[in-house]
């Protein structure tokens, strides 16, 4: 969630919308990123056990 409060200081500096607006799409992106592996290893790791 330290992206997400990034984004919202950006917006209370002063800095243009555009520039806060990539920050918050790049850490939407890296959290999907990281859920999806955390998901992965999770659903392996749930499969092995019931296996």
């Amino acid at each position: 969630m330290e992206g997400y409060t990034s984004a919202a200081e950006s917006f209370k500096n002063g800095i243009t919308e555009p520039v806060a607006e990539v920050i918050s799409e790049e850490d939407v992106n890296m959290y999907q990123i990281v859920s999806g592996i955390v998901n992965r290893s999770l659903t392996k790791v749930i499969a092995e056990a019931t296996a």
